[in-house]
């Protein structure tokens, strides 16, 4: 990745100091039953293991208010965004997490500037039980709050503790899959907002990326019409099977981070499905689906 202003103008404080600890602790047990930390086999903890935290409660995450700088949660990582640029005058590079406390509260959390996303991203992976001190909060939108997403963002910043705890093994909540949403033309998608549905047909198979620092998240595929096509990202992605020119249904929201061409962003796997007995699209007709729909800006 290329060196930007790693400044967040919003809210990163200017500083770039070493961010205190490591970012990781020793492997530790957890608990299947409730995905905390457990004590080794006779009871008592071992010299150099974390001390067992549970995870921050509801409760405690509807406390959270705006621009508090020394916010601590505990969770495990449910959803990891890979490293990207965004910006249209000026470049920066942002990293993006989701923590959830395995009840009914989950939060975003932004990293921002390269040196702090490369102290940070080898700590942050799927279901890592992750404990963070001294992020700050940062109020959100009314229609970001979806999917138990709580009303704040969290920043880490150069002052921030990241600790890695151990493995989340407790039984999870079942993959999240919008159940409400807008049904649009692949044409219009640019044009779009919030969570949308819409068909389209295989262009190019879904596939994992070389992701950015070495980090294992997200999946690209690509959708046409015959005549437009849209980039589908998945951020939880696992592996789908999908032949080119089979009819596919998505159901994510419009990427509008960026100023290239439009993508659909999706939680899992299983908000890409297939169209039962739609017939396949001819190599010919996928092929000739090239042009990208516009933007509601354009």
């Amino acid at each position: 990745m290329a060196e930007h202003n790693p400044v967040d103008p919003n809210e990163v404080e200017k500083d770039q100091n070493q961010v205190r600890g490591d970012g990781a602790a020793s492997a530790a047990n957890v608990n299947p039953q409730n995905g905390h930390l457990a004590a080794n086999n006779n009871g008592a903890q071992a010299v150099d293991e974390p001390e067992i935290l549970p995870y921050t409660t509801d409760d405690d995450f509807s406390d959270i208010r705006d621009k508090d700088k020394h916010v601590e949660v505990i969770g495990y990582v449910d959803e990891v965004h890979a490293p990207t640029v965004v910006g249209r005058l000026k470049k920066y590079d942002l990293f993006k997490f989701v923590l959830n406390n395995n009840s009914q509260s989950r939060v975003t959390y932004l990293v921002w500037g390269t040196p702090i996303i490369k102290k940070h991203v080898d700590s942050i992976a799927i279901d890592n039980i992750v404990h963070i001190e001294s992020a700050t909060s940062k109020s959100v939108a009314q229609e970001q709050m979806k999917n138990n997403l709580i009303g704040m963002e969290l920043l880490i910043k150069d002052d921030t503790i990241v600790t890695v705890l151990g493995k989340h093994t407790a039984p999870t909540p079942d993959l999240i899959v919008p159940t409400e949403f807008t049904t649009v033309q692949l044409a219009e998608t640019g044009k779009s907002q919030g969570i949308i549905g819409v068909e389209g047909h295989i262009k190019i198979k879904f596939y994992k990326p070389e992701a950015k620092f070495n980090t294992e998240v997200g999946g690209d595929g690509c959708i046409t019409d015959g005549q437009y096509k849209v980039t589908i990202n998945i951020s939880n992605y696992q592996g789908l099977n999908f032949e080119k020119g089979v009819r596919v249904k998505v159901i994510g929201t419009v990427d509008t981070s960026g100023a290239g061409p439009v993508s659909i962003k999706c939680i899992n796997d299983l908000c890409v499905t297939e169209v039962e007995g739609a017939p396949k699209m001819s190599a010919a007709d996928v092929s000739r689906g090239n042009k990208t729909p516009k933007r509601g800006r354009d």
